[in-house]
């Protein structure tokens, strides 16, 4: 899964960009729109691994 798909279900989800941007360790929501819109391919490993986590947890809490 790519980091814009998972921007993409936290949304569905109801989650704002300046929501994910305070949980990934308060990024700007300019940094998270960036990504939405595959500005990024890559992120740092740190950057990533946050996103794949909160993603991660939100997804399955609504399994």
């Amino acid at each position: 899964m790519n980091w814009k798909t998972m921007i993409a279900d936290l949304s569905s989800r109801g989650w704002t960009q300046a929501r994910i941007a305070e949980a990934l360790g308060k990024r700007h929501q300019s940094w998270v729109a960036d990504i939405a819109r595959g500005r990024y391919k890559d992120l740092k490993w740190h950057d990533g691994e946050l996103l794949r986590k909160l993603h991660l947890s939100v997804m399955s809490k609504e399994a």
